[in-house]
């Protein structure tokens, strides 16, 4: 499924209750502008990898939401679920399946690539070595907050170069 970059204008779409499974590549990707993902199931794609959304500066997703999502079942680490770039995002109440090698290397739930304004909260996540980063790029920085997930012990919450005063981490269980 991709946006913005076959339709040129994909605003307000949603996405609700659908299950992306053995899907050749990541199963949705560019987003446009206001997008939200209800209630969906996310299975390994090809490969048993962990991807379910990818987004680029060509072409950003702005005002994008998550709520109630389910990504699982992967054996392959290094993977990132969610590749986030654009302004306003939210991912709450998700439950987010990583693969872990044991040895550092594993998958990673958000990466929130180039993100201004973002909300991530009460997921949980297991198996993950970081389950959100972020890569500051962006003038001004960054800023949002990562508060009340849940881990299993394995990895951590929050890790990247971006992290400063803007961001707000904290009430977190890795």
């Amino acid at each position: 499924m991709a946006g913005i970059a076959q339709a040129r204008q994909s605003t307000t779409v949603t996405i609700r209750e659908c299950e992306f499974a053995n899907c050749n590549g990541t199963p949705i990707l560019y987003g446009g502008e206001a997008w939200r993902l209800y209630d969906n199931t996310f299975e390994p794609t090809v490969g048993s990898r962990g991807r379910a959304f990818t987004s680029s500066p060509s072409y950003p997703s702005n005002g994008m939401i998550w709520i109630g999502n389910w990504f699982g079942d992967i054996t392959m680490p290094g993977d990132q679920w969610v590749v986030m770039i654009g302004d306003g995002f939210i991912f709450e109440g998700n439950v987010v399946g990583g693969a872990y090698s044991g040895s550092g290397t594993g998958s990673e739930g958000v990466n929130l690539h180039a993100c201004r304004g973002f909300k991530i909260e009460a997921n949980t996540y297991t198996y993950c070595s970081v389950f959100a980063s972020l890569e500051a790029v962006l003038d001004p920085p960054d800023y949002g907050s990562i508060q009340y997930n849940v881990g299993n012990g394995v990895g951590t919450t929050a890790t990247g170069s971006g992290w400063g005063a803007n961001v707000d981490i904290r009430y977190n269980k890795p």
